[in-house]
Parts: C-alpha cells; structure tokens; sequence
C-alpha cells in the first residue's frame, strides 16, 4: 500500500512541476513575443521592456520552484540529506 501512495505523491508532484515548467517557459516566452512586438509597431519600448523584466524574473522563479519539486520529490532516491552535502 506504501508504495502506491508513494507511487500516487510522485506523479501528482511531476504532473504540478511539469505543469509549472511550462508556465514558467510561457511567461518568458510571451515577454521575449512583447519585446519583438512592441520594436516593430513602435509603440512604448520601455514600457514593454520594464513589463518583460517582471514576467522574465517570475518566470525563473517559477522555474527553480518546478525543478526543486522534481528534483526533491520525484527524483529524491530516499533517505534524509546530511547538512553537509
């Protein structure tokens, strides 16, 4: 029975990091697209660039959260860490 749910946790995290993963992915891209878009229609280049700095910054963060559930839930090999690794 331990296993199941051990089986059940691992894909619910996956499902949740892969899912931010992308998200995260999106947002950068989409701030990359606003760039691209507001240079060829010349419309407010700082303001875009101020508003790709922000989605930029969350989209990482959003990154390091998915891959430190993936890493630490999924992939985690069992047993406890040591302070000193």
């Amino acid at each position: 029975m331990k296993c199941v749910s051990n089986w059940i946790g691992k894909s619910v995290y996956g499902i949740i990091s892969l899912s931010l993963g992308v998200i995260s992915l999106t947002m950068m891209v989409t701030a990359i697209w606003g760039i691209w878009i507001s240079t060829h229609e010349k419309t407010l280049f700082i303001k875009a660039l101020l508003d790709a700095i922000g989605l930029i910054v969350i989209g990482m963060a959003v990154f390091d959260v998915s891959k430190f559930l993936l890493e630490e839930e999924v992939f985690h090999s069992g047993g406890t860490k040591s302070p000193e690794k």
